[in-house]
């Protein structure tokens, strides 16, 4: 019976634990969802590539009001709060050609 019982409380613990990732891919100039709408407590894109990109919880638009745009080789956080929707997905989209971005989420 303890021994049943330790093990519920372990399982209990690796729930409890935040969870994170990472993830690669490349933008076009079609938006794309980069993380799934839900709750997040933390959301980090890096652009990896050469041109500017835009991301937004909306529809992403370079430099337009709503969406976040990212030059080449910056990053952009949204942590915590309302900067979070739990009912959108995050999208980005490349301003030309193509850019590569890593993702890191965080949920806990």
């Amino acid at each position: 019976m303890i021994r049943i019982l330790f093990s519920c409380l372990a399982l209990l613990g690796l729930v409890a634990h935040a969870q994170a990732g990472d993830l690669s891919m490349t933008l076009t100039t079609t938006p794309a969802t980069v993380v799934d709408a839900g709750y997040h407590s933390y959301i980090a894109v890096k652009n990896e590539g050469g041109v500017s990109i835009a991301c937004s919880f909306f529809t992403p638009a370079p430099n337009t009001a709503g969406s976040y745009t990212i030059a080449a080789g910056g990053s952009y956080i949204w942590s915590y709060g309302p900067a979070i929707p739990q009912t959108a997905p995050l999208q980005c989209v490349a301003a030309s050609t193509t850019a590569a971005i890593t993702v890191e989420t965080a949920s806990n």
